[in-house]
């Protein structure tokens, strides 16, 4: 829970990002669209305006030490345009970095971080961490007035705060305090209006049913995977899984494109991409059938696709 505003964040990668929107953040005078709450993050940018750096922007004067970290500060601050799409849902991203993890993390089953102390694996990094912390970690740090447990002496004493005295607005049924009316009345409204008994014991999670408790126990915190496909040895933790499984392997509504044989299973994401090949895209690429409506558009997409590099993701082509 966020002791700023009484939100019900689950989880505290959440509980980390929520609390951003309580930071003024710092905007770049000389980048319009930078802008950062990070302190960091900010000093290290504005170096690059006093010349720390080999090649300069032309549009701000910022200056990177390598040609591609200048592309990258050129598309995400300078550029409206999100070239890298994903051919399973059609998402759009500047980055190709950020488009690989999205598939990595949302329609991938991959599980390459593996845990060396028992056999649970993870789609992330983050989530590895987030397992060792949560089962094997034993710095467990635990609040003496109401159960709260974390492993970071931070945030527990975070959380101590919202037992303090000087907190005013008590909540009237459980031993929270805070700062604001209007935060103790939110506190209510998320965690008492309609009560959740039922616990996690893993990441302190509340639930109105048991069958969401355990529910949530199967997908998050467990290996079992119930589901299996009745055409090959795949299992899923969760029937939708499962069927998204069925849809991208093992369906015969394959939709494919008869410019450049990409292929989806959703007529709407084959009719994003059908728009690739559409005749009002002035802007045709030499090297193959695709067409974008901005000159830039097409520079990159040569420079990634053509140029030797990766621009779109593997998944979905034949």
């Amino acid at each position: 829970m966020c002791d700023v505003c009484g939100k019900v964040v689950h989880g505290r990668r959440n509980l980390r990002r929520h609390m951003w929107i309580h930071k003024e953040p710092l905007r770049c005078p000389q980048c319009p669209k930078f802008s950062t709450t990070r302190p960091n993050t900010f000093r290290a940018h504005m170096e690059r305006h006093r010349g720390e750096g080999k090649y300069p922007c032309k549009q701000c004067g910022w200056f990177a030490p390598v040609l591609a970290e200048l592309k990258t500060h050129m598309l995400c601050v300078h550029s409206e345009a999100k070239p890298f799409m994903c051919d399973l849902c059609g998402k759009f991203f500047k980055l190709i970095g950020n488009l690989k993890n999205h598939v990595r993390t949302i329609h991938s089953d991959a599980r390459p971080f593996a845990c060396d102390k028992c056999n649970y694996t993870s789609k992330t990094k983050e989530g590895l961490c987030r397992h060792n912390n949560n089962v094997h970690s034993d710095r467990k740090l635990t609040c003496p007035h109401c159960g709260f447990y974390t492993f970071q002496k931070s945030t527990l004493e975070k959380h101590m705060d919202l037992h303090s005295d000087d907190r005013q607005h008590k909540c009237p049924q459980c031993t929270y305090g805070f700062k604001e009316s209007n935060a103790l009345k939110r506190h209510i409204e998320e965690v008492h209006a309609e009560a959740k008994p039922f616990m996690c014991d893993l990441c302190g999670k509340f639930f109105k049913l048991i069958g969401n408790l355990k529910n949530h126990v199967r997908t998050i915190h467990s290996d079992a995977r119930p589901f299996a496909c009745d055409k090959c040895n795949y299992t899923s933790k969760t029937k939708e899984g499962l069927c998204r499984h069925n849809n991208n392997v093992h369906s015969d509504r394959k939709l494919t494109c008869p410019h450049c044989g990409f292929y989806t299973f959703q007529k709407s994401t084959l009719e994003k991409h059908m728009d690739l090949h559409s005749d009002d895209r002035q802007h045709k690429c030499p090297h193959c059938t695709y067409g974008f409506k901005e000159s830039n558009a097409l520079k990159r997409h040569i420079e990634e696709v053509h140029a030797g590099k990766t621009c779109r993701s593997q998944v979905g082509y034949r």
